[in-house]
């Protein structure tokens, strides 16, 4: 994915995905990411019905957004909630996804080149390439990703695609 981000490549392979089985697959890559990590974490699938999209990029994304949430709040003091919510609803003929955490949220001076290539902050290891490729992965989805703070101290990233996605099926 990196490598086909770089070359600016943005191949979609649609296929028919239960949304379910979607949200098991996330909880259960989410779970193997922030075992022995002393965070909380939960998925909730809103939607439960059938959509078309390319279900490897889209757990590319909950990877990297679980990665970047995770990173953010594993050095905060415990007494303070430490969460990460995924969460995936439909509104009209789109499905949105929702990442959300209680971490530190983003610098308002950052946050217009939040999904710039290269943009990175606070991050020792960071590339910036991150949500550089979400917003690309929502571009080809036919969508947007969007970003707020979230109430009470936190991120919130919202990513809206097509529920059926126009692309190579498979």
């Amino acid at each position: 994915d990196v490598l086909a981000f770089a070359r600016g490549a943005s191949d979609v392979f649609v296929q028919r995905v239960l949304v379910n089985d979607f949200a098991s697959e996330a909880q259960e890559l989410i779970g193997q990411m922030y075992r022995d990590s002393g965070l909380d974490w939960e998925v909730q699938a809103n939607y439960r019905g059938v959509a078309r999209f390319d279900r490897i990029k889209l757990l590319r994304v909950v990877q990297n957004m679980a990665r970047n949430a995770r990173d953010a709040m594993v050095d905060q003091p415990e007494e303070r909630p430490r969460r990460f919510c995924f969460v995936v609803d439909e509104e009209g003929d789109e499905l949105v996804l929702t990442f959300s955490d209680t971490g530190p949220g983003v610098p308002a001076e950052f946050q217009h080149r939040l999904f710039e290539a290269f943009a990175t902050t606070g991050k020792k290891d960071g590339t910036g390439l991150g949500l550089a490729m979400v917003k690309q992965f929502a571009e080809v989805h036919g969508g947007t990703v969007s970003y707020h703070d979230t109430p009470g101290g936190g991120a919130t990233f919202a990513m809206r695609i097509a529920r059926e996605t126009r692309g190579a099926a498979r």
